[in-house]
């Protein structure tokens, strides 16, 4: 899903699997993942929303946007996925 998103939107992709700390209280499981891309803002902005209306549970735990001189956007989002 995240990589068809990510050539929809014409955004460069890199997904890496994050360490994440598990909580008692935590219902269900869950993998963290960090998307770390490149494109131009209203891409990367229609990436961020495909994945906001995706059909899987997940949970933005932190995004970061940097405008650098190509008029590019490099982000960064770390990103839990809930599992069954």
């Amino acid at each position: 899903f995240l990589e068809g998103s990510s050539r929809n939107s014409q955004v460069v992709l890199k997904i890496t699997p994050v360490e994440s700390q598990k909580k008692e209280e935590d219902v269900w499981s869950s993998i963290d993942f960090e998307l770390a891309g490149r494109g131009f803002y209203p891409n990367v902005l229609s990436f961020v929303k495909q994945v906001e209306n995706a059909p899987y549970l997940f949970e933005f735990k932190n995004v970061v946007l940097q405008r650098i001189a190509t008029r590019e956007v490099d982000f960064s989002l770390l990103l839990k996925v809930y599992i069954q």
